[in-house]
């Protein structure tokens, strides 16, 4: 099957070639493969072609160790519990065709709560002028450790998952599949430069995922609520953006989207750059971190051409964006000052001491106790939150006054494995001496029968079948 790159290449001309590290080969190539190259041009073209024979030989081993790391990441997305009775969910439009087979999360028009999502049912809600609905989501099931049933939906064999059963590993088989076939379509393309796009897809997946220090081509985020006051030209280039006499720098190839006078929060991009989620993770919160995470998996597959469910990347995101750094001793019981933790798990423990109960409006401020919508634990309420609540016919939230002794992260795909208190499935991942030794050192266990599969592998006694007592989730 011809591409329009390719026809062009035969009939008009290629301009120009990169290669095999994606930098372009200044030597414009003004002739088409009909009217032949002339040395200088097939010089050049050579270039594109290396490109092309260096991507495929990388291409299999790259795209399996990404592959690798987002198993390892969603190995505990095991179903824990049928229904984890949650009211929330992710406000979406009506529309959005991966409704389908998802739960909703709350009464609309002549439906309930938890009712399947059919065509059906899309179609009345339509003719009710009912243009959104709340779908019960991965992101923000309340199972506190692994993921329930109804949040993830109907699954293969038009089904709900058992319990038990690993929805995170079919998960990142959907996202992994796709990934070698974008890094091996360079040599499609003849290495041409700016063709297609499908190699920045897969490296775009890879730097979402890697949380690198230098994050290529990043969006400028607020970092300060407030007004922006003053926009100037860098000399190096780009610009400098002042919200509240703070210096924010925006790259030159990066188109600014406020002006003087536009009110930000903490968070929002300054420019139409790529948005880091762990700064999301950080200045929003999980949530908000979540959403971003998956959506932004979904729009590096799409511009490579490939079309994934929605609920692959959820639980992904659900998976990767789920960490807090607790700042005090008696946060949760498993953990002391400085430790990295399971963020549902701390959720789900956590216990503020004065818990007020207000409208949004009387909220702003103040930090949310129990999730509402996908605003997890911890989250400041701002302004575009209310607006949120409000526009989804939230009337009250619990929240408290000082901000919980707990910060959200994201961590590196490959190091998410690493955080837990399973030392043996530790052990899986990397870092083994690292590994072994805290968890000897901080006493660890590593239960038989509990969302992992390795203890009970390990051990070959009853692995596969049903355990005596309750699993231990």
């Amino acid at each position: 099957r011809g591409k329009d790159h390719q026809f062009n290449s035969t009939v008009g001309s290629s301009v120009m070639y990169s290669d095999h590290k994606g930098r372009p080969i200044l030597v414009p190539v003004k002739s088409s493969f009909a009217e032949g190259y002339d040395p200088a041009e097939y010089w050049a073209a050579s270039y594109g072609v290396r490109r092309g024979q260096i991507s495929t030989k990388f291409a299999t081993q790259d795209s399996g160790a990404l592959a690798k790391q987002l198993s390892q990441a969603a190995l505990q997305q095991v179903v824990t519990v049928q229904d984890c009775k949650t009211r929330n969910g992710l406000p979406i439009s009506v529309d959005d065709p991966d409704n389908i087979d998802s739960y909703l999360a709350k009464d609309f028009g002549p439906y309930t709560r938890n009712t399947l999502i059919t065509p059906g049912v899309i179609g009345e809600l339509k003719k009710r002028k009912i243009n959104k609905i709340i779908v019960r989501s991965p992101i923000t099931c309340e199972a506190p450790k692994g993921i329930c049933a109804y949040c993830r939906g109907i699954i293969e064999k038009n089904r709900l998952a058992h319990v038990g059963e690993n929805i995170g590993i079919t998960s990142a088989a959907a996202l992994s599949e796709p990934i070698t076939q974008m890094g091996m379509n360079v040599k499609h393309t003849g290495g041409v430069a700016g063709v297609g796009g499908v190699a920045t897809g897969y490296k775009l997946i890879e730097q979402l995922t890697s949380v690198p220090k230098s994050f290529p081509g990043r969006a400028a985020l607020a970092k300060i609520d407030g007004t922006v006051e003053n926009i100037k030209s860098a000399p190096q280039g780009g610009q400098y953006v002042y919200i509240k006499g703070k210096e924010h720098y925006s790259l030159p190839e990066m188109k600014l989207k406020v002006k003087v006078g536009d009110v930000v929060e903490e968070g929002d991009p300054l420019d139409n750059g790529l948005i880091n989620p762990a700064e999301i993770v950080s200045y929003k919160g999980v949530g908000d971190g979540r959403k971003h995470f998956s959506q932004a998996l979904l729009d590096a597959y799409s511009g490579s051409g490939v079309r994934l469910n929605r609920r692959h990347t959820e639980v992904m995101a659900r998976a990767v964006v789920n960490k807090a750094q607790v700042d005090a001793n008696d946060v949760i019981d498993t953990a002391i000052a400085d430790d990295i933790v399971d963020f549902q798990h701390l959720q789900s423990q956590y216990k503020p001491k004065n818990v007020i109960i207000t409208t949004p409006e009387n909220a702003k401020g103040k930090f949310l106790t129990k999730p509402t919508l996908h605003y997890t634990v911890g989250t400041k309420i701002k302004p575009s939150i209310i607006k949120d609540l409000r526009e989804n016919n939230i009337s009250q939230v619990e929240v408290e006054e000082t901000e919980p002794p707990f910060r959200p992260v994201m961590i590196r795909l490959q190091e998410a494995p690493l955080y837990g208190t399973d030392w043996m499935t530790k052990l899986y991942a990397r870092q083994l001496k690292r590994s072994i030794l805290r968890g000897t050192y901080r006493g660890e266990t590593a239960p038989e029968h509990s969302i992992s599969f390795i203890p009970s592998l390990a051990r070959a006694i009853s692995f596969g079948k049903s355990p005596s007592g309750p699993p231990e989730y």
